[in-house]
């Protein structure tokens, strides 16, 4: 695994990963795929965990133990004579009905480290949700107005590339619990998987107002929270994708 570009990975493998907590697993999956991208097949498990072994950085107990669930997920294959072979994307994509995003993004040697593969997953899945709805969000406007037009639509694109998600929906998307999901999102934004912008508003009021907002708060508003004595209100932060993405042909 020498080239720092890899290739392209389906979104909607990565969101499917997420919704069944099994990171570990895919990033043993991506390891040995990407190892020997031309034949992706190995004549055993042990000649597998000896080729791949410095990427991995785990014991060999715990390669045959995720290989057993990969093997299980469909993920890879043994032949008769215990030959590991590597499903393809367009096989996985068929087998596991993902045909909700057509869309990969970029994968690098650098994303596959133990230390970063799992901030890569979350960040890449909040910058397409922000992409999508962002595009959504202007196609749905003009369409209401009568004033779709394609280069209408490009312009509207290229002003302000982020996109508001809150908290509470990025820790049911990423299978995150809400109590420790901003570590999660720091950690994506420091290593430049995502965009990010705070989105606070001020309201010119002092410090001393801060106590009775909050006593009003309600469920989904935005919260009321105070920088330098005085009150703004903290709406869901902005998001938007890093890593370049394109749209699957197969």
């Amino acid at each position: 695994m020498n080239n720092s570009h890899l290739g392209y990975l389906p979104l909607s493998l990565i969101t499917l990963i997420l919704k069944h907590k099994k990171q570990s697993e895919f990033r043993t999956f991506l390891i040995l795929k990407y190892q020997n991208p031309k034949l992706a097949f190995y004549s055993c498990q042990k000649e597998a965990f000896l080729q791949c072994e410095t990427m991995l950085n785990y014991s060999y107990k715990t390669f045959r133990r995720r290989l057993a669930i990969l093997r299980r997920l469909g993920y890879i294959g043994l032949d008769k004579n215990g030959g590991l072979y590597i499903r393809g994307y367009e096989y996985l994509f068929i087998a596991l009905e993902l045909e909700h995003n057509r869309r990969k993004v970029e994968l690098s040697k650098a994303h596959l480290s133990k230390d970063n593969f799992k901030s890569y997953l979350n960040g890449v899945i909040v910058g397409e949700l922000a992409r999508r709805k962002r595009y959504n969000a202007i196609y749905g406007e003009l369409k209401k107005d009568g004033l779709y037009q394609p280069n209408i639509a490009k312009k509207l694109l290229k002003r302000d590339k982020t996109y508001p998600l809150s908290a509470r929906y990025l820790s049911k998307v990423l299978n995150i619990p809400s109590s420790t999901i901003h570590p999660y999102l720091m950690d994506a934004r420091q290593k430049g998987y995502i965009g990010y912008k705070t989105n606070i508003e001020p309201l010119n009021l002092p410090y001393s107002c801060l106590k009775a907002l909050r006593a009003d708060y309600e469920e989904g508003n935005p919260y009321p929270v105070s920088f330098g004595g005085f009150v703004f209100l903290r709406h869901p932060d902005r998001y938007c994708p890093v890593l370049h993405t394109k749209r699957i042909k197969f």
